[in-house]
């Protein structure tokens, strides 16, 4: 028996008709695509996002264990209560018992306050709205900028 074997998608054997051979194209089409997206989503984060200073990474805990993550890859962290969020690129959420300050402290330059529950990665923004007074990140979170931040934020991210 001749055997013509697509690894790891599928065992296509002779003589072979027609459905089986676009399932296997199609099969390869979805795995192609939603590598191509991780690609990018690496690619964007290599090229746009540079390695912080000091340490690079951050403990994050998630149940048992603690995941090593790069500072560069948090895409956002939120306020709840004396808890934070922290949001990655790879769309994990972290819940940890430290306040919003306490974590800004462990993050470098590249994150900002706007709203006195949302500390944002400036290299995440897609765009700010000055009229409604938020920003629009790269995973299309819209997010308030206070009033009292709002100015300095503004003046922090404009091209002089």
């Amino acid at each position: 028996k001749n055997n013509i074997k697509i690894d790891p998608l599928h065992n296509l054997q002779k003589p072979y008709n027609k459905q089986a051979v676009d399932n296997i194209i199609w099969k390869f089409e979805l795995i192609r695509i939603s590598k191509s997206r991780e690609q990018d989503i690496y690619n964007f984060i290599e090229t746009y996002i540079h390695p912080t200073h000091e340490t690079s990474k951050i403990a994050l805990p998630i149940g048992d264990r603690l995941d090593m993550v790069p500072k560069n890859h948090i895409v956002r962290c939120q306020s709840e209560s004396n808890y934070t969020i922290v949001y990655t690129v790879k769309g994990l959420k972290y819940t940890i018992a430290k306040t919003l300050k306490e974590i800004e402290k462990n993050l470098p330059g590249i994150f900002f306050r706007i709203h006195r529950s949302h500390l944002v990665n400036l290299n995440m923004i897609k765009c700010i709205d000055r009229k409604e007074s938020n920003v629009e990140l790269y995973d299309n979170t819209k997010l308030p900028i206070s009033e009292d931040r709002k100015t300095e934020f503004l003046n922090h991210v404009k091209i002089n």
